[in-house]
Order: C-alpha cells, then sequence, then structure tokens
C-alpha cells in the first residue's frame, strides 16, 4: 500500500492505495481509504502504509515497526476508518491450514463477556518478571496462595479495590485466561489471609526486589532518599495501637492516622518501608549519601531527585490505592500498605522501561490507552443449529502495540479456547440409505 495525492475541483485530496492484479494479470490499483486534506508529512507515508497493510493482512512482521507517537494515531485512525466503512476486503485467501467454519449466519455472529485485559496484562507479566511466583513458591506458598497473591498487587495497580470486591473484578478481567484459574467459589477470605502471608516474609520479599530492580536495569545506586506520608481512618480504629492523630496533610486532622516511611533510591525503585504512630512529625526528608566529592551544583541535583520519593508517594496515594484504608486491625493495616508497596515496584518497573524509550506519560494515562484491549467470547451460530464459542483477545491498535512493545510483552500468543454448543441435526435413516446407494 502507498498513499497518494489526486487532483480535485477543490484541490488535492490524500488516499491511501493498494496495488493488485485482476484476472489478466494485469496490474490495477484501488483506494483503501480517502483522508481528505490530511496534514500527513511525506515523510510519514511510507512507514504509516506499511503499517496499516500489516494490520489489515494480520502479517507478522519480524522486525517490530519503530513508529513515533504521531505515526501510531494515524495507523489506529485509518484502521478505524477502514473498519467503520466496510468497503475494503482483502485478496489474500485463508491460509489452507486455519480452521474453517461452514454454514456460519453472519447476521447472527455476535460477541459477550468481554473484559478488560490491557492494564491487568501488563501487571501479570511484570510480576512476572520480578520472578514473584518462584519466589512464593521458594518461601512454601501453594498455587491457589500464589495467585491470590498476584491478584491483590495487580489490582492495585489496575482498578484498587476491597478485598471483599476482588473476586467479581477479577472474573471481570482478562486475568483469568491469563492466570488458567477462574476462581470458582473463592471468597474474600483468601485474599485477608494472603495478605498476611506476605506481610509475614516482608523483609524477604524487600530485599528479593532490590536485587530483582537492581539486575533487571543495572542501576547503580549511590543515593538513598527517604520520606514520610500519612494515611488516615474514617472509623476509630482502635485495635490498631498505631493508629493515632496527627498532623495530616490532607487536613484532616480529626482522624487517627498512620505515618509510613520509605526508602528509595535515586531511580525512584522502593528499597524498605515502616510503618509508624501516626503522632509521628511528617515534615522533612532525608538524603543519604556515600559519596564524599560532591560539590554544590552536584548536591543541587541530588536535592532535586527528592522529588522521585514526592512521585512514589504520590503513585502510592493516587494510582495504587493506599488511600483509603478499610481496615481496624494493626495487621491488616500493615498488610494493606505492603500489597500497596508491592504493586508500586510493578508501577515503577513499567514507568521505568517506557522512560528508557522516551515514554513519560503517567499511569492513569497509560491506562486509559490499554483499557480498550479486551478478551471476548465470540459467537458463531452456522445453519446446523451448532454455535462455536471462541475466546479470545482482541487485536491491539497501535498505539497499545507500541506500549506492548517497549515493555517487551508479547500480546500475539495470549490464551484462547474454543468450544462447540448445540449438536448437528443427524439425517434420518430413508435419507442415509438413499445417500448410500
Amino acid at each position: 500500500m502507498f498513499f497518494r495525492l489526486k487532483p480535485t475541483r477543490s484541490g488535492q485530496v490524500l488516499k491511501l492505495v493498494e496495488s493488485y492484479r485482476d484476472d489478466t494479470a494485469r496490474p490495477r490499483h484501488r483506494a483503501v481509504a480517502s483522508l481528505g486534506d490530511a496534514p500527513l508529512a511525506r515523510a510519514d507515508w511510507k512507514p504509516i502504509a506499511k503499517a496499516v497493510e500489516d494490520r489489515l493482512y494480520a502479517r507478522e512482521v519480524l522486525l517490530s515497526r519503530d513508529l513515533s507517537a504521531v505515526q501510531v494515531q494515524w495507523v489506529d485512525r485509518i484502521l478505524r476508518q477502514v473498519s467503520s466503512e466496510g468497503r475494503w476486503q482483502p485478496f489474500a485467501d485463508p491460509s489452507a491450514t486455519a480452521e474453517v467454519v461452514d454454514g456460519v449466519r453472519a447476521d447472527a455472529v455476535s460477541h459477550t463477556d468481554t473484559a478488560e485485559l490491557g492494564p491487568v496484562l501488563v501487571g501479570w507479566e511484570i510480576w512476572k518478571r520480578l520472578g514473584m511466583r518462584e519466589l512464593l513458591a521458594e518461601m512454601g506458598f501453594n498455587r491457589s496462595q500464589s495467585q491470590a497473591a498476584a491478584i491483590s498487587v495487580i489490582n492495585r495497580l489496575a482498578d484498587p479495590s476491597s478485598e471483599h470486591s476482588l473476586p467479581d473484578w477479577y472474573r471481570r478481567t482478562g486475568l483469568p485466561e491469563l492466570t488458567g484459574n477462574q476462581l470458582r467459589g473463592a471468597g474474600d477470605d483468601r485474599f485477608y489471609r494472603v495478605g498476611d502471608l506476605l506481610l509475614a516474609r516482608q523483609r524477604d520479599i524487600e530485599r528479593h526486589l532490590r536485587e530483582r530492580q537492581r539486575s533487571l536495569f543495572n542501576l547503580e545506586r549511590t543515593v538513598l532518599l527517604y520520606d514520610l506520608t500519612n494515611t488516615h481512618f474514617e472509623g476509630l480504629c482502635q485495635r490498631n495501637p498505631k493508629a493515632k492523630r496527627g498532623a495530616n496533610k490532607q487536613k484532616r486532622n480529626d482522624c487517627a492516622q498512620i505515618v509510613v516511611g520509605m526508602v528509595f533510591d535515586q531511580f525512584g525503585f522502593e528499597m524498605a518501608h515502616k510503618i509508624f504512630d501516626g503522632n509521628l512529625n511528617c515534615g522533612c526528608y532525608v538524603l543519604r549519601t556515600d559519596e564524599q566529592t560532591l560539590n554544590e551544583h552536584q548536591l543541587w541535583e541530588l536535592y532535586v531527585s527528592l522529588s522521585q520519593a514526592e512521585d512514589g508517594f504520590k503513585g502510592l496515594k493516587t494510582d495504587l490505592g493506599l488511600r483509603p484504608n478499610r481496615h481496624q486491625t494493626e495487621e491488616r493495616i500493615d498488610a494493606h500498605v505492603f500489597i500497596c508497596v508491592l504493586a508500586y515496584h510493578l508501577l515503577r518497573n513499567i514507568l521505568w522501561t517506557l522512560e528508557q524509550e522516551g515514554d513519560n506519560r503517567n499511569w492513569e494515562t497509560l491506562k486509559g490507552v490499554l483499557r480498550t484491549h479486551c478478551y471476548t467470547t465470540i459467537l458463531l451460530p452456522t445453519r446446523s443449529g451448532q454455535t462455536h464459542r471462541i475466546r479470545k483477545a482482541g487485536q491491539p491498535e497501535e498505539c497499545q502495540k507500541a506500549i506492548y512493545r517497549h515493555l517487551g510483552i508479547a500480546w500475539d500468543c495470549l490464551p484462547c479456547t474454543r468450544s462447540v454448543i448445540g449438536t448437528a441435526p443427524v439425517p434420518n435413516e430413508d435419507h442415509a440409505r438413499r445417500a448410500t446407494l
């Protein structure tokens, strides 16, 4: 495919054109999409045309196309236009080895049970990349406990909610397909229990994550940043001795609260955390380094790097749902904080990876892009009375592909299930006998 300007009475129209050969093998052209006077730079024509062609023909690309953000937007726009117009049809014949369903009633094709995939796919892949499944297995977690831990943490990343609502949230996402666990008959108590188990191994888990993040990104840590924040409770929280009134950053001095202290490296990765009584003063930063030869300018740059600590706390409180804290006992409150910290490890891994690729968008923006990539069940009714049910992930848009590509996530080999409901009619004996004569 290629772009061509076509003269008109009022000016010029930019068209995406496809070459083909007719029945007599003569070369022909046909229009794929007319873009009017779209302000598309000539330098973008070729990469956009090739990317659109790859998507329309569902081609495997050995070397990924490095498209700019503008080019990605144009690819998605053109694909939506082609889809909505419904006139373009591919020339390529289906693969001889592909499954063919005969007699499909095209007007009755539908889909159901659509589930959000993009954010939880990213969370699940980073959870695995951090070696959390292997670590928890070594610690004696069984498969059910390990998956409950992953669900709790990924929920904080994707759509923070209470333990009570976790089973319903889980079933509305693509996690059942990714984990292979439908979570049938599971109540919210398993998520409370797994929080207790995680908290009991907090030091070992944080030690593992410190080393894993360092080795993944080859980090040379020379500076540690320490900061405090607080989180308050709507209730009295009388069963938590740490819950006390103190200076509250949200001006909720009427509420009991706890204080969370965290250590970050200069790259924004969490190193350790501890929970203190709520009346501890939260008014200072601490910056620690073993470097003895820093000049004034370098010291100022280090001071500015304290923003990493601020960004870390901001992510915990807004993106990951540190607030509100709905628990009442000390152990459950501490477990809630720790699960938020684990989710922050996923978040920082995602953002740092994308930052190295020049993508500095925040997590809320990235989630907004990823949310439209979904799992769905496609229903293909046939004339025989059977219905083929295909559960699979949709084709991501180019803007979503770019995120997956930068994160090293393979979206094209996700789990897919198929089933057939209903039975084909059985021919009667007279018809069968005549057919054999």
